[in-house]
């Protein structure tokens, strides 16, 4: 039984987890209705919003976590 709702959590994790990341893909597309110069800016402007999602990512946070523990 407890296998069953450890499957669930996760179909609902994953699930979740799918539709964050379609909505924030579907936010860093570029208007094609918009001028190309809006379009422009409208990237530059999303540039720290994405550095900030990769900065905290929990990969690069291993990673980072990894190559300090080794530098020691």
């Amino acid at each position: 039984m407890g296998n069953e709702e450890n499957q669930s959590v996760f179909k609902e994790v994953t699930k979740m987890v799918k539709g964050a990341v379609g909505r924030f893909a579907g936010w860093l597309m570029p208007n094609p209705n918009d001028h190309w110069a809006i379009q422009v800016l409208k990237s530059i402007a999303k540039i720290p919003v994405v550095l900030l999602v990769v900065l905290c990512s929990p990969v690069l946070i291993v990673v980072l976590l990894i190559i300090f523990l080794i530098a020691l």
